[in-house]
């Protein structure tokens, strides 16, 4: 349900209220149009958003949580202000591993 690079940061964002999918697409740099498509299409399919079309002149669509998916807004935030908490922490021990990494690979390393 949640598998995929950009699922988390979907929901994470609509939690803050209902987006067009241009608006999604500024707030995930680098995000590949189709695959956040196929992304809102499998969380609609899901039951977790709502895709609202307005019948305008555009067209306008916007993407919004489901009751279902706002019972996960709760939790995504826990891990948001988690990952606040322990970015130090994070970044120390991704540190220290580039470094056990580095002189495992160097020739007069300490690799086998």
């Amino acid at each position: 349900m949640l598998t995929g690079k950009w699922n988390v940061y979907l929901l994470f964002f609509m939690a803050r209220g209902a987006r067009r999918h241009s608006r999604l697409l500024e707030c995930l740099p680098g995000a590949p149009k189709k695959v956040m498509t196929d992304s809102l299409r499998a969380l609609e399919r899901d039951g977790i958003v709502l895709r609202q079309v307005f019948a305008e002149v555009p067209v306008r669509v916007e993407y919004s949580l489901t009751p279902l998916g706002w019972s996960m807004s709760e939790s995504l935030i826990a891990l948001s202000e988690w990952g606040k908490a322990h970015a130090a922490e994070v970044a120390s021990a991704r540190e220290a591993a580039s470094f056990v990494l580095a002189k495992e690979s160097s020739p007069r390393g300490g690799g086998l």
